[in-house]
């Protein structure tokens, strides 16, 4: 859980990006849970990495954790 700056923290937003991009793309906002699992529109062997920044009523809190990379596996039948 990061610093809620005094404010209690309303959502979270998660971000990611394959590896070789530049940017990151917002994959959910106004989230409510500490975990997520994306399902879709994922491309097997893939490298992605994810950010997850909290929101309070002063906005989306600058990053507090390094972003993590994650390998896209096949998911067994």
């Amino acid at each position: 859980m990061p610093d809620d700056a005094g404010s209690p923290i309303i959502s979270y937003t998660i971000q990611y990006k394959l590896e070789s991009e530049e940017s990151y793309k917002d994959l959910v906002t106004n989230y409510n849970r500490l975990s997520f699992k994306m399902t879709t529109n994922v491309t097997e062997g893939e490298k992605y990495m994810f950010i997850a920044k909290a929101v309070n009523k002063w906005g989306i809190a600058e990053l507090w954790s390094n972003p993590t990379t994650i390998y896209a596996a096949t998911v067994p039948n």
